[in-house]
């Protein structure tokens, strides 16, 4: 055997070292939340921990601070207290429980755009983010969460690709400026949720709309454009569709249940479900807790299982007004062999049901996934939404803000839940309710059977997004635009080919107006010829007559 050639590997290792180059590299992601709530976090954790895993190193900013297992030690956290202070007063000022209840809450739409200019502002001109800035970091991805223009500025900054992820339904405003086709005859947009098959009416709204958030963005685009030149040194941007269409990848927990059947283009991917924990994630309730649900009733007997009552990070119980809370427990009290456990993050009352246990936190993943549990009482929120599903739990939604009224929608419309609403809820309706799902048997079977669809999935929601989000850095600008969809070039009435049917019917007007002249013309012709011949023959009846009464004469 001859010797090997030592000079005989360095092609294999150089062609290694070039492999490992190429597939094994580690990015810097920024993730940009600024005016979400914690809940968003608590979707995207899944896939900052899976790039960390990647070797990827990962900057986060947010209004709020981790907690528990998301406080990660190779993670930059920034958390500008101004911008904490600013979101958590804008959520408990606008989006407030008793708004709701008292049915003076307003429409997204209307408050959203100068919210995220709001908490934009804030973020890029807070200390801490100028700060980081100034130590010029680099960043090769910007992550934005939806909200706001913040992500696009940053990412023009750094010069980084740009994706966004997003744990709720998309607005008719996003579809339009990705180019990405509402389908607003069929599809309701989530801030006017109308249930299908859509009216005349809200097609119109639908219609609308995309008008309504034209309008927002060229009127708040000088203030981005300004914004960013103080903070970012963006003193040339592109026009407003362009910069917000400046998108790479867009991530979405959703799918065809939680949301409708939609087209989409090849830069979304989707990652449903990607915060629900598995099986062998599931950690045992504390022990107050698990003991509460296996005590015995007041009677002594054994109870039929308990319902688990939670209505988001934003809505805080204890703020409801005194006449619901006095609906809530007399209709708790009236099911003796029910135990209720309700998130209640506050001051306890004196006096509630005996039956009903308050605790100021609970996993609500490990809740779900208890064997006892009959029913759920949410505000409907994407996440909560997702995870009953998962474990098979019927729910009673009552939705207060943003996406929750189109999950509530949904959720009914698929028969996974009751539809109820704190605006004129009554005792009666609630009972009804709870009676309903606790002995109607279909909306177990029904979410058992959507449960089994949800969860038939080829891959792992947090390794399709790794992976993706590996995918865009790993291409260049020029390959990650054939994923693009042309649409996103054309103006609103493009879209809608307005230009070509406004063109037809031009067309048509003046056919059907050079037809109506040209048949008005041949008629005054024909009527005119037949006038003279007439005339004609009553002149020489005449000369006639006279030339008979001469020869007479």
């Amino acid at each position: 055997m001859k010797p090997l050639n030592r000079f005989s590997l360095v092609v294999p290792i150089i062609g290694l070292i070039f492999i490992a180059h190429k597939t094994c590299f580690a990015a810097n992601v920024l993730f940009m939340h600024t005016g979400s709530t914690y809940s968003h976090r608590v979707a995207e954790w899944p896939l900052v921990e899976g790039l960390l895993a990647k070797g990827h190193n990962v900057t986060f900013i947010s209004p709020f601070g981790p907690s528990g297992k998301m406080a990660h030690q190779k993670v930059t956290e920034i958390v500008p207290p101004a911008l904490h202070s600013l979101v958590s007063s804008l959520l408990t000022d606008n989006f407030d429980v008793n708004y709701r209840a008292y049915g003076i809450l307003p429409p997204l739409f209307v408050v959203m755009d100068l919210f995220s200019y709001q908490v934009c502002d804030v973020t890029l001109s807070s200390p801490e983010i100028q700060e980081w800035l100034a130590k010029k970091p680099k960043i090769d991805l910007v992550i934005g969460d939806m909200i706001t223009e913040c992500s696009s500025g940053l990412a023009l900054h750094f010069g980084a690709k740009h994706a966004l992820f997003s744990p709720i339904p998309l607005i008719t405003e996003q579809y339009e400026y990705l180019g990405i086709s509402s389908e607003s005859a069929s599809i309701p947009d989530y801030d006017v949720t109308r249930p299908v098959p859509l009216t005349f009416v809200a097609r119109v709204i639908g219609t609308i709309l995309p008008l309504y958030y034209l309008v927002m963005d060229v009127a708040l685009y000088p203030w981005y454009a300004a914004l960013f030149s103080r903070t970012l040194g963006l003193d040339q941007l592109p026009d407003v569709h362009e910069m917000r269409g400046k998108v790479d990848l867009l991530l979405i927990n959703g799918n065809y249940i939680s949301d409708y059947p939609r087209s989409w283009p090849p830069l979304v991917a989707k990652v449903e479900g990607i915060h629900i924990k598995k099986n062998k994630e599931r950690k045992p309730l504390a022990k107050d807790v698990e003991n509460f649900i296996n005590s015995r009733t007041e009677n002594g007997s054994i109870s039929d299982g308990f319902l688990f009552m939670s209505f988001g990070t934003v809505a805080k119980a204890p703020s409801l007004p005194v006449a619901l809370k006095k609906i809530f427990f007399d209709t708790i009290e009236s099911f003796p062999n029910i135990k209720f456990i309700w998130k209640w993050d506050g001051k306890k009352p004196e006096i509630y049901p005996k039956n009903l246990l308050m605790v100021p936190w609970v996993d609500q993943q490990d809740i779900l996934a208890h064997p006892k549990i009959r029913g759920f009482l949410t505000q409907a929120g994407r996440p909560s939404t997702q995870e009953a599903l998962y474990h098979e739990v019927p729910m009673i939604t009552f939705p207060i803000l943003g996406d929750q009224d189109f999950n509530a929608q949904r959720s009914a419309d698929l028969g996974l839940s009751v539809l109820l609403d704190f605006v004129g809820l009554t005792e009666e309706n609630l009972k009804n309710a709870i009676s309903e799902i606790l002995t109607n048997k279909k909306y177990k079977e029904r979410v058992s059977q959507l449960a089994n669809l949800a969860r038939d999935v080829i891959f792992d929601p947090v390794d399709v997004g790794v992976w993706w989000v590996e995918f865009v850095m790993r291409h260049t600008q020029e390959e990650l635009d054939l994923m693009k969809p042309l649409g996103r070039h054309l103006s609103w009435y493009q879209k809608r080919n307005l230009d070509c049917w406004l063109f037809l019917l031009l067309l048509f007007l003046a056919g059907s107006y050079l037809t109506f002249f040209i048949c008005k013309r041949l008629l005054n012709r024909f009527m005119f010829s037949n006038g003279n011949e007439s005339s004609s023959q009553t002149t020489n009846t005449s000369t006639n007559n006279n030339a008979h009464s001469k020869k007479t004469n």
